[in-house]
């Protein structure tokens, strides 16, 4: 299952629900640079005292008996538990916080309810920059056009459409070469990941083939 999640701020973050073979949640949750994203606690209508989270082993948070420690100092300022659930918020996320989280309750809580969040860090992609070079053939009866694709940000995928289809094979590659017609063509390059996508298009007319 996923879903989108709006966090105070006014800003997404996506959250997805993966089954593991063994029956227990593992979610998923992508968020952006300098943004917050939550790590849900329990589910539980019962407020769970004494909880930790942990990160690759580690104790990054502990409440037991009402009194919050954190334990890494890189996290200082930027975590907020929930009173009751225990949802962990980090807010602003830096890359390093990607990463997977485990919610562990401690006693007296019986029995014990423990999940894994995998959390991805993303930068927003700001933008999308399309270039086009002409190359002649030797005699100049012919010539094709390379255009290439500049994006600023963390890119998950990169693929081109003609007319606003998508064209196969092309994903991942930064350039493209296509040979101009006498028709309007319009070329886009879109680069996305799972928090952003922008997209960039250049028609092809001042460069119709003669």
């Amino acid at each position: 299952m996923f879903q989108f999640l709006l966090c105070h701020n006014g800003c997404f973050f996506s959250e997805v629900f993966l089954k593991l073979p063994t029956g227990q949640c593992w979610r998923v949750v992508n968020g952006a640079v300098g943004e917050s994203a939550v790590l849900s606690g329990t589910n539980d209508s019962i407020r769970v005292t004494n909880l930790q989270w942990v990160k690759s082993d580690i104790i990054i948070m502990q409440r037991f008996n009402g009194s919050i420690t954190i334990y890494n100092q890189a996290y200082e300022g930027r975590l907020t538990l929930s009173e009751k659930h225990g949802s962990l918020t980090i807010n602003p996320l830096i890359k390093n916080d990607s990463g997977e989280y485990t919610f562990e309750s401690l006693p007296p809580l019986s029995p014990q309810e423990k999940h894994v969040i995998k959390l991805n860090v993303y930068d927003r992609i700001v933008s999308v920059e399309m270039n086009s070079r002409v190359s002649y053939s030797p005699d100049n009866s012919t010539c094709t056009v390379t255009l290439s694709c500049t994006v600023k940000g963390s890119v998950v995928e990169l693929s081109w459409a003609k007319d606003r289809k998508k064209i196969p094979d092309t994903e991942g590659k930064e350039t493209l070469v296509v040979t101009p017609t006498a028709g309007e063509e319009l070329y886009s390059c879109t680069a996305s990941n799972p928090v952003s996508s922008q997209t960039a298009s250049l028609r092809n007319c001042d460069l119709q083939a003669k």
